[in-house]
């Protein structure tokens, strides 16, 4: 049962359906903004999508969207998102809290 449900997690873009898709390959080909796209789509009715869904779609190839890279206003790296594994690095030669001075507890 756990298998099913994360297999299910990880599909991406589920609930962006076909009509919507091609009405955004049709408004990238015309070199409408994502921004645009999702706006004037929430103001047409033709479906809620944001425009980070629409980067990622094309940075992701979903589709096929990957082509309309080339329609985008600024050629921009793909950001990479932070390593969950990363550790922060302490301050070298660092003296703890523990070993405060007593006089500093008394200062106002």
């Amino acid at each position: 049962m756990m298998k099913a449900r994360r297999k299910q997690a990880k599909v991406r873009f589920q609930s962006v359906s076909a009509e919507t898709i091609i009405e955004v390959k049709r408004r990238l080909e015309q070199h409408h903004s994502p921004e645009q796209l999702a706006g004037r789509m929430k103001q047409e009715g033709l479906g809620k999508i944001s425009h980070e869904t629409i980067y990622l779609m094309i940075y992701a190839n979903y589709q096929e969207l990957g082509i309309y890279q080339q329609y985008l206003r600024q050629k921009q790296k793909q950001r990479r998102r932070k390593s969950r594994n990363q550790k922060r690095s302490g301050i070298p030669n660092r003296i703890g809290i523990e070993n405060r001075p007593k006089v500093a507890d008394l200062k106002i």
